[in-house]
């Protein structure tokens, strides 16, 4: 098979990538410049199979049982990973998003049946799964928590966050009367080069504390 330059070099980058993080485990971000490539270039082929290979592997060990997603602490390298890219690609666009669930302890009391809380947790993070894009990562971070990582614009990220909201509103937990239902609370930031994971969570902490005391089942950026 013949390369040209730009696969040779992002074919170097990748193994520099694994390399970096065979160690730990943890996956890398693909570097934006991956765009440059073709869709089909047998390159870029082989790169989202071996992420997706390592991404397996790592998440057996890794990712929260209840769920299926990624741990805190995987989330946290995550996040880690992301200030790391806005750090070192010009204009690099990586947003952070807290999700949590406005009304988790009616709906277990309503039902009378702790399961139940399970279950919207379950149903939750399967439609987190589902719209979220390659190379963003979401995790639960214990009780009615997610966070994601996303390799996107605070534009682009409101939109495809703004689907989840609407489906996740819409399940029903139960058969009959009443329809118990629960909705996600949406903290959304943008990393800046000066953002550390202190600085992250604590921007996003403090919004969710505003969007509970004011307005629930909304997208609050901050």
């Amino acid at each position: 098979m013949t390369l040209s330059e730009t696969e040779k070099d992002f074919l170097e980058r990748i193994n520099q990538a694994l390399e970096a993080y065979a160690e730990p485990g943890y996956l890398n971000f693909i570097w934006t410049d991956s765009e440059l490539l073709e869709p089909e270039s047998q390159i870029l082929r082989l790169a989202r199979n071996v992420y997706k290979a390592k991404e397996i592997a790592w998440r057996q060990r890794s990712n929260d049982p209840l769920t299926g997603l990624w741990g805190r602490s995987v989330m946290f390298e995550f996040l880690k990973q992301g200030i790391a890219k806005t750090q070192a690609v010009k204009a690099e666009k990586v947003c952070f998003a807290l999700f949590d669930v406005d009304n988790m302890k009616p709906l277990n009391c309503a039902l009378g049946h702790p399961n139940i809380g399970d279950t919207a947790l379950q149903k939750m993070a399967q439609t987190l799964e589902k719209h979220l894009q390659p190379w963003h990562f979401v995790g639960r971070i214990g009780g009615d928590e997610f966070l994601a990582v996303l390799n996107a614009s605070i534009e682009e990220t409101k939109a495809f966050i703004e689907k989840i909201q609407t489906e996740i509103a819409a399940l029903v937990y139960t058969v009959g009367d009443p329809e118990i239902r629960a909705t996600l609370s949406i903290v959304l930031t943008q990393i800046t080069r000066d953002d550390t994971i202190e600085s992250c969570m604590a921007r996003v902490e403090g919004g969710m504390q505003h969007a509970k005391n004011t307005r629930r089942n909304d997208i609050w950026i901050v």
